[in-house]
């Protein structure tokens, strides 16, 4: 049996009404991840291997883009040796959900400022429409990299 729930959201001290199992905020989590698979694996997981495999493009990928790009231009300035590569590696891996859970946090708060005179539902939809998945900016920045790095390494 599901009750009404009034919840308060801290950043913008509103009270909901809803008719669901899970709370506002996990509603807003789970819209703005864009599937249930990657929210749950977003609470829990403590290591991404997709993040160790495509690095700053999977950032990208998943809408992290300040991130994405900074770890991009840190990558692309620091000199790492090959032997730190793979500490680098691991630390994408591990960094990954909690810079994720701290993105979705800010970007649903100023999302919810910025629409709060829509309903529950319209704003869950706004959320959705902004969360999930980007290929495109991820394999555009990728090629750009790539042909850079393949320009540099040509004329060097």
């Amino acid at each position: 049996m599901q009750e009404n729930q009034e919840i308060e959201i801290e950043s913008i001290g509103q009270t909901y009404q809803h008719h669901d199992p899970y709370s506002f905020e996990e509603q807003c989590e789970r819209s703005l991840a864009g599937s249930d698979n990657f929210y749950n694996r977003s609470k829990n997981a403590g290591f991404s291997v997709w993040a160790l495999l495509f690095g700053p493009f999977y950032y990208l990928y998943r809408k992290m883009y300040l991130e994405g790009i900074l770890l991009m231009a840190i990558l692309s300035i620091l000199p790492i040796p090959p032997q730190l590569s793979m500490v680098v590696w691991l630390i994408e891996g591990l960094a990954f959900y909690p810079l994720y859970r701290a993105h979705a946090k800010r970007k649903i708060s100023k999302l919810l400022s910025k629409y709060s005179d829509l309903s529950v539902e319209e704003q869950l939809s706004v959320i959705h429409s902004k969360g999930g998945v980007n290929y495109f900016v991820a394999l555009i920045f990728a090629a750009l990299y790539f042909m850079v790095l393949f320009a540099l390494l040509g004329n060097a």
